[in-house]
C-alpha cells in the first residue's frame, strides 16, 4: 500500500476539498484524484462520497482513514527515531502557540534559541488554547504553548510562566483602581475574547466558582486580537478582561478596575507522549524548560 495515497486521503478529509488538498501537497488535482482511484481499486471498496459541499467517508473509508493516520504517524516516528540517533538539530521548527505566549513570551525565547542553533528557522502559528489541545491529541504537532490544561492520559504539561488576568477600561470612562463587585460587572457592556480563548476560559471558570455565569454578561463584541480590543476600549464605556502582560505593554490610556480578587493562570509547554518528537523539537523542549526561570 502506497503511503503517498494514504497521505492524500488524510489531506482530502482535513481540507474537505480535492483542489485545496492537492495545493497543500504541491501536486495537481488529477494526481490526487488518481491516488484515490488507485487506493479504492487496491482495497476494492468505495472510500469517499463527494458532493458540491463536502467530502464524506464511507464506513469502510472511516476504517481506512484511521489506519492511514496511524501509518503516517508511524512513518514520522521512524524518521524521528533515526534523526535522534543522528542528532540532527537543524531545519524548520513549527511552533503552535496561544495569543499571550506568542506575543509576550516566545519572541525572546526564539531569539535566544536561534543564537545557539543557527541552522534552524521558525514558523510561528497562532491558535486558541483548545485548538492546540485538539492538534496535540490528533498528533498533528510535536508540541504547543497553551494557557489551558485539559487532562488526558496522553498529554504532558510543563509549567512555563504565570500570568494575572485583570479587568480594564479606558481612563476616559473609569478611574484607576475603581472598585466593582463581580455582580456589578453585569451592569456594564463588555468586549470579550473569543470562544476557545484560554483567557475567556479562565474567566468563565472564575465566574462559575462564584456561582455566576460569564456568558450572561452584556458582551457587545467578541474578538481574537488584543490590540483591537484595546483600540475599541477607548471608543466607549466598555470593560474587558485581559492579561496583565498586555496592559504592561501599552500606554497609560487604560486603567485597572478592582473587582475584589486576583485571577491567576498558568501557561504550559504541552505535548503528546505517544508522538516521538523530532530532534529539533526535543532540543527546543529542553531549551525552553531550562530557561523558564530566567525569562
Amino acid at each position: 500500500m502506497n503511503l503517498e495515497h494514504l497521505n492524500s486521503l488524510v489531506y482530502i478529509i482535513e481540507y474537505q476539498n480535492f483542489s485545496k488538498a492537492a495545493d497543500k501537497l504541491y501536486i495537481t488535482q488529477p494526481t490526487i484524484s488518481n491516488h484515490m482511484r488507485k487506493l479504492e481499486q487496491e482495497l476494492d471498496t468505495v472510500i469517499l462520497i463527494r458532493n458540491k459541499r463536502e467530502v464524506k467517508l464511507t464506513k469502510q473509508g472511516e476504517i481506512i482513514y484511521n489506519y492511514a493516520l496511524d501509518a503516517l504517524q508511524m512513518e514520522k516516528n521512524i524518521k524521528n527515531e533515526i534523526n535522534l540517533f543522528n542528532q540532527d538539530i537543524s531545519g524548520k521548527l513549527e511552533i503552535s502557540s496561544s495569543t499571550i505566549p506568542e506575543r509576550y513570551y516566545l519572541l525572546d525565547v526564539l531569539s535566544k534559541f536561534h543564537r545557539e542553533f543557527l541552522d534552524v528557522d521558525f514558523t510561528l502559528k497562532k491558535h486558541d488554547s483548545f485548538e492546540i489541545i485538539d492538534l496535540l491529541l490528533k498528533s498533528k504537532i510535536d508540541f504547543g504553548i497553551t494557557g489551558t490544561k485539559v487532562l488526558h492520559s496522553n498529554l504532558i504539561y510543563h509549567n512555563l510562566f504565570e500570568d494575572e488576568i485583570v479587568l480594564i477600561g479606558s481612563k476616559h470612562y473609569f478611574e484607576n483602581n475603581q472598585s466593582l463587585s463581580l455582580e456589578d460587572t453585569f451592569d456594564y457592556q463588555f468586549i470579550s475574547r473569543e470562544l476557545g480563548s484560554g483567557t475567556r476560559n479562565a474567566i468563565s471558570e472564575y465566574y462559575e466558582k462564584n456561582k455566576l455565569n460569564y456568558n450572561h454578561l452584556d458582551i457587545i463584541f467578541e474578538m481574537e486580537d488584543n490590540d483591537c480590543i484595546l483600540d475599541l476600549l477607548e471608543k466607549g464605556k466598555y470593560l474587558t478582561f485581559l492579561s496583565k502582560k498586555v496592559l504592561n505593554k501599552v500606554s497609560d490610556d487604560y486603567v485597572i478596575v478592582d473587582f475584589g480578587k486576583k485571577i491567576n493562570r498558568s501557561f504550559y509547554f504541552a505535548y503528546n507522549k505517544k508522538r516521538i518528537m523530532s530532534p529539533l523539537s526535543e532540543a527546543f523542549k529542553d531549551f525552553i524548560l531550562s530557561k523558564r526561570d530566567n525569562l
